[in-house]
């Protein structure tokens, strides 16, 4: 997409604008890697492995997390 687009309101949830030091971060990380602006499907498929990495940790690995108390 071109600059037709500054400006423009998205209903997806992310935006690589999001002005966040974790975003940033990850934007950072993101283009040095792939050479590009992270995308919706970029950040999703990322945060969708943190929360699996999570419940693997937290479970032991048997993909059950333990409910705090």
């Amino acid at each position: 997409m071109g600059d037709e687009v500054i400006g423009h309101v998205s209903v997806l949830q992310y935006s690589a604008a999001l002005d966040t030091p974790k975003n940033a971060a990850f934007v950072s990380k993101y283009r040095e890697k792939y050479g590009k602006v992270p995308s919706y499907f970029s950040e999703t498929t990322y945060t969708t492995g943190l929360m699996v990495h999570e419940v693997m940790k937290q479970s032991g690995g048997n993909g059950r997390a333990r409910r705090s108390s």
